[in-house]
């Protein structure tokens, strides 16, 4: 690795005492090395806010404009997945409970049978399924009245706050995912299109999701081999019992299909219709409606599911950046710290408080929400390798998040970055990318027992990401191979 450690009285090579915390010759040559690679003309144009800090000595390792606020994106995950797991803990579950009001006997609920959430971000439509499969172990097989679906647990704002949806015209994105306290399926459905058997014929659709409530309407058609893909989603507008996603564009033939996720509009609705539908599907009769509303005082548990523990979620989220995790977490932090509902300004007073708690430098960031996709979220790479530093000194913390975190070249969103490179299998970073924003925070041990924690933030891309990509792989290799090194004896690294 790139730092050496000069152990005291280890052999003839060693420094005298009195030289201790000079640099080996390589130092200099290694950071004009970074130096050169933040030169790159796919940086021209751009904002970057760079700093790496070795984290028990607090030395800088390397650094530019650390201190300036740029929209982190994705890096923003950090935060919210670190005061997850010191306010909830690791081993905090999401739970989701069935009740009834009226009497419950012989295999009958006398009265309404009532699904309350409490911000499981994982439930999907096969727990959902066995959800309903111990509904029926349970004997139940008759529901009196209504299906009812309590979100109270969240407020009822749905979509990510401070995003424009209108301008990039992808409100339907499973990345922009609704947000719920009764959540199903990371609230969207799976879509396969396949080409016609003839140009000019309407291409095949298919709901991998196996409900009614998603139905698609369109007008996509065949077109001839290697000719341009242009398929394109839209909302339409929403049933009574239903939502509509209507497709167009061409699909050329020779392609064997492509799967598309997007969004469902009102995640409770979709929640009532997935239910009801599997009881149907497992004679389970239900003589009422489906509808919204709250538990009533005094109505008697039957089942409750459980999601992982957040410890596991939280793996889920930043290997994956996974936004609609990122904002079920902070309406829940709000939830649990404040009271229900969850709302985002209660979160991000939990994420506050934290900070503040913490002695962390972040006053003069600007916060929006949990997950990074925002317009106007800032922070500086001071602020992150803070943070870092904070979680890798707090043991109650620090094995769950480096174990949520991408590892270069093997996993998540950096399993292809990085291959073959000094830097594969040791760097663990969050990466965040928007429109024009790039980015990548995290990781780095050093010989030693001492570890770098380093943010590199990019804004105003000019260029596409694979340039910015590449340079900052170059930087991360570099500080991994340079020849720093530790001070004899003082466990130290010599950064200046």
């Amino acid at each position: 690795m790139g730092f050496l450690v000069a152990a005291s009285g280890s052999g003839p090579e060693d420094e005298p005492a009195d030289s201790a915390g000079t640099e080996s010759p390589g130092v200099d040559e290694t950071r004009e090395q970074l130096d050169e690679i933040l030169s790159d003309p796919a940086f021209a144009g751009t904002e970057i806010g760079v700093e790496a800090i070795a984290c028990e000595s607090g030395e800088v390792v390397h650094s530019k404009n650390p201190d300036v606020l740029l929209n982190p994106a994705s890096n923003l995950k950090i935060l919210t997945s670190a005061v997850g797991l010191e306010i909830l803990g690791p081993a905090y579950v999401f739970r989701t409970s069935v009740l009834h009001d009226g009497k419950f006997e012989d295999g009958v609920v006398h009265g309404n049978l009532y699904i309350r959430g409490e911000g499981d971000p994982q439930l999907v439509f096969e727990g959902a399924w066995k959800f309903v499969k111990n509904l029926q172990a349970r004997g139940l097989k008759v529901v009196e009245g209504d299906l009812v679906a309590d979100d109270s647990f969240f407020d009822g704002r749905r979509m990510i706050p401070d995003w424009d949806r209108a301008s990039r015209d992808d409100e339907a994105f499973a990345y922009d995912a609704t947000i719920g306290a009764l959540s199903v399926n990371f609230n969207a459905v799976a879509i396969y299109v396949q080409p016609g058997a003839r140009v000019g014929e309407p291409v095949r659709v298919s709901l991998e999701t196996p409900t009614d409530y998603v139905r698609i309407a369109s007008t996509a058609t065949t077109s001839r081999k290697h000719s341009r893909l242009s398929l394109k989603f839209s909302r339409g507008a929403p049933g009574p019992d239903h939502e509509t996603l209507a497709l167009e564009g061409k699909l050329p033939m020779g392609i064997p299909g492509v799967r598309y996720y997007r969004t469902v509009r009102n995640p409770t609705r979709f929640a009532l219709a997935v239910f009801s539908e599997l009881m149907e599907h497992e004679g389970i009769e239900l003589k009422g409606r489906v509808r919204a509303g709250r538990v009533p005082e005094g109505a008697e548990a039957i089942l409750h599911h459980y999601s992982e523990p957040l410890g596991i979620l939280i793996r889920y989220m930043n290997k994956l950046s996974s936004n609609f995790i990122a904002e079920q977490l902070l309406k829940t932090l709000g939830a649990e710290v404040f009271g229900a509902p969850g709302t985002t300004e209660k979160g991000l007073r939990v994420l506050r408080d934290y900070l503040a708690r913490e002695g962390l430098p972040w006053e003069s960031s600007l916060l929006f929400n949990g997950s990074g996709l925002s317009e106007h979220s800032r922070v500086s790479a001071h602020q992150l390798t803070a943070l870092l530093c904070r979680i890798w000194q707090d043991f109650r913390i620090r094995p769950d998040f480096v174990a949520s975190l991408p590892i270069a070249g093997v996993d998540g969103t950096l399993r292809r970055r990085m291959q073959a490179t000094p830097a594969a299998g040791i760097l663990r970073a969050k990466t965040g990318s928007v429109r024009s924003v790039f980015g990548f925070s995290g990781f780095l041990p050093v010989d030693g027992g001492d570890v770098v924690a380093f943010a590199f933030l990019v804004n105003g891309l000019q260029t596409g990401v694979r340039p910015i990509k590449e340079a900052q792989d170059r930087w991360a290799n570099a500080i991994v191979s340079g020849n720093f090194h530790q001070a004899g004896g003082t466990g130290k690294v010599s950064a200046d």
